[in-house]
């Protein structure tokens, strides 16, 4: 085979996928520079307030999803 399949490679890869990638980091610099973020405080799932930080779960492998959520302040830049 001319082609990875074990990656996704060959003639059945998206050619849409370098526009996609560009209208997301366009999007990301769009947030970034237009606002400020900033980290207000660690909520539960059912929205309360977390006496705690997130803990992380072992039993993933790879990447991990904290099981905290975390409110964030975003600010319009002037």
């Amino acid at each position: 085979m001319d082609w990875d399949s074990e990656t996704g490679g060959g003639p059945g890869m998206c050619p849409g996928r370098h526009f996609a990638k560009q209208e997301v980091l366009l999007t990301m610099a769009a947030l970034l520079t237009g606002f400020e973020i900033g980290f207000v405080e660690w909520t539960n799932p059912d929205a309360s307030i977390s006496d705690r930080g997130p803990l992380n779960n072992e039993t993933y492998t790879g990447t991990m999803p904290p099981d905290r959520d975390a409110r964030i302040r975003l600010k319009r830049n002037a």
